[in-house]
């Protein structure tokens, strides 16, 4: 048995919003971490394997 929508409680849909909340953050910080792995890889390949200036 299914509600109408005039009787939808804001209480069912807080979490819904919540975790599209929780998504998009993890987005961002899934992207920003990915950003920093690859300067940190592009920093270990020049430490490796380019021929230092030394």
């Amino acid at each position: 048995m299914k509600l109408p929508a005039a009787e939808i409680k804001p209480d069912a849909v807080l979490p819904e919003i919540i975790s599209r909340l929780h998504a998009s953050q993890f987005r961002l910080i899934h992207t920003e971490s990915g950003q920093l792995l690859l300067l940190q890889q592009q920093f270990i390949h020049q430490r490796c394997c380019l021929p230092s200036s030394q």
